[in-house]
């Protein structure tokens, strides 16, 4: 996976960057005027003895920013990072006025903590965290605020209340997709459901929603579940497992890495079932389900908790920096059930137009925003003429064939489009 999404209101723009390339946060420095020779025929004149030097300007601040991952097992995680570092290094206001730091701590909350520490002795101005657990990290956060530490908690939030929470409402989101995969089966039949990455705080919600939903339906049978850690890899071997001595299968519920489940279908040569995706609009599933559409009962539903979410924690942690309201909402940000909780836009997309108790807005997926369709024609072109260059999505769309660019727009019948960065 070599793209990813960011909706955000300034130049709309396709970065290309290798997905393994380390980017180096961008440092800033202070240009230093040449001094003025003085002319040849004036001599120079002493500085009274009680004239004070002149200061010089005072350089801007550079705010160090320490971003806190606790796993980088699967694309998103790595995505995350990249849109985080690529915003760092060319966007404004960011650029040249933030030293990004990218620390993982992989392993249990324990080992998040202990870096949690390391990180706060070196007095950042911001930490940026995508959590290992909703509690166990609450004190270490508690000792950061007190050090006057602004703490932007995304993704994988924590309930430390003195944090910025950046979130969907992830309830609403993981029962839009329990939901529609319960009508999409006529809510009876055997799934397979995924418990996504063990202890991880949007795992544990998407569990307790889901189950709270399916009791409602008796006739639906939860037959067989799988750990697949939020990637296609470890989704394809686990279902393939189950394929193996299951075959009575209607539906799938995928918290992430989708395409793996596809896959895992297609090779062991069974009818392909409706099946949901948590995480990001994956290009290669999109193109899986443009390939087999209309075969065996395959619907499919993403779940939109983009990898962009890094690049809304930033955005929050700057506005706060800056003493501004956190909540942008030319980003399509809207204030939570708290000060410090922020909500970003809750959206699905589905291929069969189901609506009925998806508490989410519902969009079709041909009608998806137009990076899917920019990445893949950027993706397609030379990469020994194309890789580290700055493309418009528009244009890119326009230069691929696609003239009515309407559905895009944020505003309905407006010219103001989807704003999209890719990695």
């Amino acid at each position: 996976m070599h793209s990813a999404t960011f909706r955000r209101s300034r130049a709309r723009l396709v970065v290309l960057l290798p997905m393994l390339a380390l980017i180096a946060g961008a440092c800033s420095s202070t240009a230093t005027q040449a001094p003025t020779a003085a002319p040849a025929t004036q001599a120079p004149t002493a500085a009274p003895a009680t004239q004070a030097p002149a200061e010089t300007p005072a350089a801007e601040k550079v705010y160090k920013i320490v971003l806190s991952n606790n796993y980088v097992g699967n694309q998103w995680r790595l995505q995350m990072q990249n849109i985080v570092k690529a915003m760092v290094a060319n966007n404004a206001p960011y650029k040249g006025a933030v030293d990004l730091k990218v620390i993982v701590a992989e392993g249990d909350p324990t080992a998040q903590i202990q870096s949690l520490q390391s990180i706060i002795a070196t007095k950042p101005d911001a930490i940026l965290l995508d959590a290992s657990s909703s509690t166990a990290l609450n004190p270490v956060l508690q000792q950061a605020c007190a050090a006057g530490i602004v703490v932007i908690s995304f993704d994988q939030t924590v309930t430390e209340p003195c944090t910025y929470r950046v979130r969907e409402r992830s309830e609403e989101l993981y029962v839009s997709n329990a939901e529609w995969l319960a009508a999409s089966i006529d809510y009876k039949g055997n799934i397979i459901r995924d418990l996504g990455l063990p202890g991880q705080p949007l795992s544990e919600i998407s569990n307790d929603t889901t189950s709270t939903v399916w009791k409602q339906y008796p006739d639906i049978k939860v037959v067989a579940t799988f750990e697949g850690n939020y990637a296609p890899g470890p989704s394809q071997k686990a279902v393939a497992s189950i394929l193996a001595t299951n075959k009575d299968i209607q539906a799938v519920n995928s918290l992430a890495g989708s395409d793996g489940v596809i896959q895992a279908f297609l090779q062991a040569g069974v009818p392909l079932v409706p099946m949901n995706n948590t995480g990001d609009i994956a290009v290669r599933t999109l193109e899986l389900w443009k390939e087999h559409k209309g075969e065996g009962t395959f619907q499919i539903q993403f779940a939109d908790n983009p990898p962009t979410f890094g690049g809304y924690a930033l955005e929050v942690a700057w506005r706060v920096l800056h003493g501004q309201d956190p909540v942008n909402t030319e980003w399509g940000m809207t204030a939570g059930n708290d000060a410090k909780e922020i909500f970003l836009p809750l959206l699905v997309y589905n291929t069969n137009g189901i609506t009925d108790k998806i508490p989410a807005k519902v969009l079709p997926v041909d009608d998806l925003d137009p990076e899917s369709y920019a990445a893949h024609a950027v993706l397609t072109l030379d990469a020994t003429t194309t890789s580290g260059n700055f493309f418009i999505d528009d244009e890119v769309l326009r230069r691929a064939g696609v003239t009515d660019l309407s559905k895009y727009s944020v505003v309905p019948g407006s010219k103001q489009l989807l704003p999209d960065l890719f990695l």
